[in-house]
């Protein structure tokens, strides 16, 4: 019985009300709105592993920390690695992890895939989507358990670039984190623990 409960739990997945027959899962995910579903999924992890991409890239090194968050991403987004256009992604981050250093040619091309995927969604509007790649940016910087001035120096450029975002949380919350950072140019103790515990919200 456990193997027959098994066989069915692998093969079969919704009975129809209606007629008197099984689905197949294979069919169920290719039905239309699973499509939808799936370009919606794709276009969020996009836009938070371009938003980790620019995090990690910052200060333009790679620690074992790093490292082992991408390692993380792959993980969680498996069944997305084989798709257009994270196969490509995952062969240039696989290139560039192997010396520990991003170029800026390396970021430069990983990012382009990114942004001109990401570019036009028709399910995220700019407001969200930027949202997702600032959560990326925050979960980045703090991927390695270290935070110094040049990465808050780049976090505040991405912030000036992006003034639209303005009171959207958490937007004008990281601005005060990171101006008060840069009023005296020193990164104290207590600061980087305050924008750790807050990064890591994200």
């Amino acid at each position: 019985l456990q193997e027959l409960g098994g066989m069915f739990c692998n093969n079969w997945a919704i009975y129809s009300v209606r007629g008197s027959a099984f689905m197949n899962i294979a069919d169920y995910d290719s039905l239309p709105f699973r499509r939808f579903i799936s370009k919606s999924e794709m276009d969020r992890t996009m836009h938070m592993l371009e938003g980790l991409i620019k995090g990690i890239a910052i200060d333009d090194r790679i620690n074992a920390a790093e490292i082992e968050e991408i390692q993380n991403w792959y993980q969680l987004n498996q069944h997305l690695l084989r798709k257009h256009p994270f196969n490509e992604i995952v062969r240039l981050l696989d290139d560039a992890l192997v010396d520990g250093v991003f170029t800026e040619e390396e970021k430069a091309d990983i990012l382009w895939v990114c942004s001109n995927y990401s570019t036009g969604s028709v399910y995220y509007d700019l407001i969200t989507s930027d949202i997702q790649k600032l959560h990326g940016i925050l979960y980045g910087i703090i991927a390695d358990n270290r935070i110094d001035l040049k990465e808050i120096q780049e976090l505040n450029n991405w912030l000036s670039d992006n003034i639209h975002l303005e009171s959207i949380y958490p937007y004008d919350e990281v601005c005060t984190l990171v101006h008060k950072v840069l009023k005296d140019g020193i990164i104290s103790r207590d600061e980087k623990d305050l924008l750790t515990a807050f990064f890591s919200e994200f």
